[in-house]
Parts: structure tokens; sequence; C-alpha cells
């Protein structure tokens, strides 16, 4: 039996980060931060699990946009897993996205950091955006771009710690 998860797709997970891409207001993020916000599009079900209120009170207000019953279609079982199972078709999307010329490849060969370009995405492909996402994901989506990218991102106060995705146990103590 053939099952499709858009998880292990690498054309939909250039689609997604290009919409990542586009929204950013900032435009250089880390690279674990930038997989973890395309692993929360896939499964923003995952994101009412989380506890916002760790993160200040800002932050109460994108909770109360996503959905309140979980779709069991979109159930995991470990997060952490299925993020690390999610890497190599991530940076396969990453270096694709590089090739295009949408990110730079020196900051992210040498310091993991994903630089976004100045260079135009089409208009049929925004145009494609609103078609095709459902509005949890637009819902998620302003989530990610308006609190994650700005939040803490090392340390036991961390974003990594805070979500359980990735382990922050080696994590420089003096970044910000």
């Amino acid at each position: 039996m053939l099952v499709y998860h858009s998880v292990f797709d690498v054309f939909h997970t250039v689609f997604r980060m290009m919409q990542l891409i586009h929204h950013l207001e900032t435009k250089e993020i880390e690279l674990d931060r930038f997989r973890m916000m395309d692993f929360y599009l896939v499964f923003p079900g995952e994101l009412r699990k989380f506890n916002f209120k760790e993160l200040g009170s800002e932050f109460q207000k994108y909770k109360k946009v996503l959905p309140k019953e979980e779709n069991r279609y979109e159930s995991i079982d470990d997060p952490f897993k299925t993020l690390e199972r999610m890497r190599p078709y991530q940076m396969d999307a990453i270096r694709f996205l590089i090739s295009y010329g949408y990110l730079e490849s020196k900051a992210f060969e040498s310091k993991n950091i994903i630089k976004i370009l100045n260079k135009e995405i089409p208009i049929e492909i925004i145009e494609s955006w609103s078609s095709t996402a459902r509005p949890v994901n637009k819902n998620a989506l302003l989530l990610l771009i308006g609190g994650f990218s700005t939040v803490i991102f090392y340390g036991e106060k961390g974003l990594k710690s805070k979500t359980g995705l990735l382990v922050h146990k080696y994590d420089p103590k003096n970044v910000i």
C-alpha cells in the first residue's frame, strides 16, 4: 500500500519553505529554528501542545487562533523523531532554494544560518498559497512568523527546550 504524506515530499517542503521565506521579516534565521517552523507548518496541531504562557503574554493571542480539536490524521507519536526523519527532505529543499538563488550558500554551509536573499518569488506561486493553504496552516504561519521567529532559541528557557523538538543540552551558554 502506498501512503503519501507531505512531510516526505521534497517539493512540498520547498513550497512550505518558500512561504516562510516570503513572510519572514528577518533575513537571517538559525537553521534549526527554520526547520522547526517547517515542522509546525506540517503539523499545526502540535502547536496546541505548546505552553504559550512560558513565552509571555504576547503569545496568548496566537493560541486562540489554533483549532480546538485535533485532526487524527495529523497526530504523531514522537515529534522529536518525526523532525529528525524530516531532516533529509528539509536539507534537500534548502539546497534547492540555494541553487535557485532564494537563500545564501555561504551562511548555510559555514554557520548553519538561513540567509534570505532578495530574489522575488513568482506571483503564480504566491497566488497558489491562498488556494491550497488550509485556514489552520494560515494561523500556524501567523504564529510562526509573529512569535517563533523572535523568541530566544537556545538554552533552558529557549524555544528548543520548550518545544522538546531539538536537543538543547549542548547549547552555548552565552547565546541569546
